[in-house]
């Protein structure tokens, strides 16, 4: 997440094998079929100080204190949403962060804290990506809707796909961020879950409702 990395995968490719977006949309496709499960989401956790930053930053962004039993079935925690836009699609992400400390391992474990809530803060956030994909949003459509095929648009795709709800595990994403390797687009090194942090932090906004 750093500025090394962002201007890595924004950097078109030169040297990639040519690639059409017939083959992004099949291979797109592929790993979406596997790795989608009507069951769960996909999580990452915001480091402690972004996330400390984030809360002090936006005192107005109204937290609802809500009950999530994959974090606790004992207490509630607090949620908001902010939304991000991927191939002109604007998508929710919801944030959970505790309320209190619950002395379970579901709770410890969500939230990333050690035994006994070691390390426990009101600061950690959990990124929360769509458990539903837009079935109404037709796949071919968005991903052609750029015409070149370089490493930006490769970033939109990963995006798009995490983003968009169409997996539920983190290992699609990387399995399709590899294919895109083979091609010999720019993306060693780079972790997805991290790609899509640093883009969410820099690219969010919510509405003044909320």
């Amino acid at each position: 997440m750093t500025d090394e990395v962002s201007s890595t995968i924004d950097t078109p490719t030169e040297t990639a094998i040519k690639v059409m977006h017939a083959d992004v949309i099949e291979q797109f496709q592929k790993v979406h079929k596997k790795y989608t499960h009507q069951a769960g989401y996909m999580i990452t956790t915001i480091p402690d100080e972004l996330s400390k930053e984030f809360i002090t930053k936006h005192p107005e962004l109204k937290w609802n204190q809500v009950y999530n039993y994959y974090a606790s079935e004992h207490v509630s925690i607090l949620s908001c949403t902010i939304y991000v836009s991927v191939f002109g699609k604007r998508f929710p992400i919801i944030l959970e962060r505790p309320l209190k400390q619950d002395h379970h391992c579901e709770f410890e474990d969500y939230f990333g804290f050690g035994g006994h809530n070691a390390g426990y803060t009101t600061y950690r956030i959990i990124a929360r990506m769509p458990n539903k994909f837009d079935a109404e949003l037709d796949i071919s459509t968005v991903l052609t809707s750029r015409e070149e095929v370089n490493d930006a648009y490769v970033k939109e795709v990963l995006l798009f796909l995490v983003l968009g709800g169409y997996i539920k595990y983190w290992k699609g994403c990387d399995e399709l961020r590899l294919w895109f390797i083979e091609k010999q687009f720019n993306f060693e090194g780079i972790k997805c879950s991290d790609m899509i942090l640093n883009f969410i932090m820099q690219n969010y906004e919510f509405d003044t409702e909320n």
